[in-house]
């Protein structure tokens, strides 16, 4: 099948809960063949045009994506299809529309806390503000920076083009999740029914997947969980007082972006990494590319209009 509009759906490599606009998407009928970094196509057959049966007998997605399994008929909608990533501006193909899954800073910090401590074996005695500032992933940043940087680039992309940029909040489809669907949906250009957007919604609560990791667990109590309760504003009762110290005064601008609570005055946490070398890691390497985002992200008007990104510029 040929797609006349590839949507980017991206997400920091944080838990964010995009996977539920994942699945929310199969269930409208929008495929998704390229699922963070993996390519899908050889876990489905096609039926006939527009018609394919999910066939990946080893579930890959049993504990992400509730809907995918084996033998499952879908009716996929013609010239759309998503693409899912945890990709940064200079690696998404230019003019797709980008829609950006985010979460309160302060509990998708968390949350990759404890998924650590969970499913990659991190030691119990590295407390929170110990692992915010552990390299991510090996990488030349620490954990903290790394998603201040991830989150500042798309707002930085956002501002210079506006119309192709979709923000949805982890929270905000928590509370009002056919809403959320419904308006994004809307923004595709997809018609859908209230039914078909509440039967979409149904399929993709994540008791469904929490109920599928009960009984993995059950069966073999070592085995990794990818989902936990899934709380808006975790932060409030999580968080120890002093944390909110981890989070200099860079990060205010971000949360204002992303009309989250403001974080608490008197932080004084600088971020220390070497721009260039962070770029060169996350595949941005040509000189001219590297000094256009060199000097945007390290700017002090940090959101400011008239930006010029690898040639399309804002109309501010």
């Amino acid at each position: 099948m040929r797609f006349e509009q590839t949507v980017e759906v991206v997400s920091p490599e944080f838990p964010c809960g995009s996977a539920w606009l994942a699945n929310c998407l199969f269930e409208s009928g929008v495929p998704a063949w390229h699922l963070w970094g993996y390519d899908t196509r050889n876990e489905w057959t096609e039926q006939q045009a527009g018609r394919f049966q999910y066939s990946a007998g080893w579930l890959p997605w049993r504990q992400t994506l509730a809907s995918l399994t084996p033998g499952r008929i879908f009716d996929f909608r013609r010239g759309i299809e998503a693409r899912f990533s945890h990709e940064w501006p200079w690696q998404v193909a230019l003019n797709r529309r980008i829609v950006l899954v985010v979460r309160d800073p302060r509990d998708a910090l968390y949350s990759e806390w404890r998924r650590h401590r969970r499913n990659l074996q991190l030691s119990a005695s590295v407390d929170f503000p110990s692992f915010l500032r552990q390299p991510f992933f090996g990488g030349p940043i620490c954990v903290v920076d790394a998603l201040w940087l991830h989150l500042r680039s798309w707002l930085i992309y956002r501002n210079a083009l506006p119309a192709k940029f979709l923000l949805l909040r982890f929270e905000d489809w928590k509370r009002e999740p056919v809403g959320e669907l419904r308006r994004v949906c809307a923004w595709l250009g997809i018609q859908i029914e209230n039914g078909d957007l509440e039967r979409a919604v149904a399929a993709s609560d994540v008791r469904k997947l929490l109920s599928i990791e009960d009984a993995l667990v059950a069966a073999k109590p070592d085995a990794p969980r990818y989902n936990r309760r899934g709380r808006a504003e975790e932060w409030r009762t999580a968080w120890q007082p002093e944390w909110m110290l981890e989070m200099g005064r860079h990060w205010d601008p971000v949360i204002a972006a992303l009309g989250y609570e403001p974080l608490p005055a008197g932080r004084n946490v600088e971020p220390a990494f070497d721009i260039v070398r962070v770029l060169a890691w996350r595949g941005l390497s040509d000189p001219v590319r590297v000094n256009v985002w060199r000097e945007l992200l390290q700017s002090d008007d940090r959101f400011v209009d008239g930006v010029c990104i690898d040639g399309m510029v804002s109309p501010g």
